[in-house]
């Protein structure tokens, strides 16, 4: 009981998780290689790049050389060239949740305060793995909203502004396992946004819609059957792909966005053409 006890303590202190990047990184790695991505290596944190970093960021003709997780090739590149496909990861935590103060962010409440604040008062036997508890999701508002898609905005923003508006960019985000009660919720949200939001799902036909739910369901269903969906649209920005990973009690759940704009921006020859087709 006391160590029940300390772990709703925990759960309700303001503290805040850190990241567990190199972790995510390197499943985002196993990742590729499992698909057969094409050759690539590591630009940030690479000391083969240290001595052209430093020139670069003296030089006043280029404005720094941007380094991304991961570059396609295994030559070593030259700074902000628009032609190299940079790939960079980023670890889907706890996000706007994990902050349990109740301010105008969540006029209805925090669900995940609220969440453990009942498990704590309440008698927790009568949650079982039959019968657990279900977090109840909230509409979500609008600074919600945009914290989902802050990182592709933001990423694909960077690595094309310096670069002449390149869409060579992927994105790939992984759920963190290094707190997966909360960070199951901005993986879940933002499954659940993109099939109601970016698919604009309400002005689907009536079947389109039904594969759309079905679809959801299979990626937010925790401890289930592996599951992979991709979808290749027009999509705003400057990016070619964007996946989604699972972790823990959604391990193998896997929503592939493919930006067609960016996409017909590469040769049908290009690797990574060929390895979007195939994925």
């Amino acid at each position: 009981m006391q160590e029940l006890q300390q772990f709703f303590k925990d759960k309700l202190s303001q503290k805040k998780v850190e990241n567990d990047s190199d972790n995510s990184e390197k499943f985002a790695e196993q990742f590729l290689n499992s698909t057969g991505f094409p050759e690539f290596h590591r630009v940030d944190g690479n000391h083969a790049y240290d001595e052209l970093i430093r020139r670069s960021n003296k030089s006043k003709r280029i404005k720094g050389m941007l380094t991304p997780d991961f570059v396609a090739g295994n030559s070593l590149i030259e700074p902000n060239n628009p032609y190299d496909f940079y790939i960079d990861i980023n670890e889907l935590t706890e996000g706007v949740w994990g902050n349990f103060q109740n301010d105008s962010k969540f006029p209805l409440g925090n669900p995940m305060k609220d969440m453990y604040e009942e498990l704590s008062k309440g008698d927790l036997s009568r949650f079982t793995s039959d019968k657990p508890y279900r977090l109840l999701a909230q509409g979500l508002g609008l600074h919600e909203l945009q914290s989902l898609y802050a990182n592709i905005k933001k990423k694909s923003n960077k690595y094309s502004s310096k670069r002449n508006d390149s869409s060579r960019f992927g994105l790939i985000s992984v759920m963190s396992e290094r707190n997966p009660d909360q960070s199951m919720y901005h993986f879940t949200q933002l499954i659940w946004s993109i099939y109601e939001d970016l698919f604009d799902q309400k002005n689907q036909p009536q079947e389109i819609q039904e594969k759309f739910f079905r679809e959801k369901s299979k990626l937010t269903l925790p401890n289930s059957k592996e599951f992979s969906a991709k979808y290749t649209l027009n999509f705003e920005g400057n990016w070619t792909f964007w996946i989604i990973l699972g972790r823990s009690m959604y391990e193998g759940k896997r929503l592939i966005l493919i930006n067609n704009i960016g996409v017909n921006k590469l040769h049908h020859s290009n690797p990574i053409a060929r390895w979007i087709q195939e994925l």
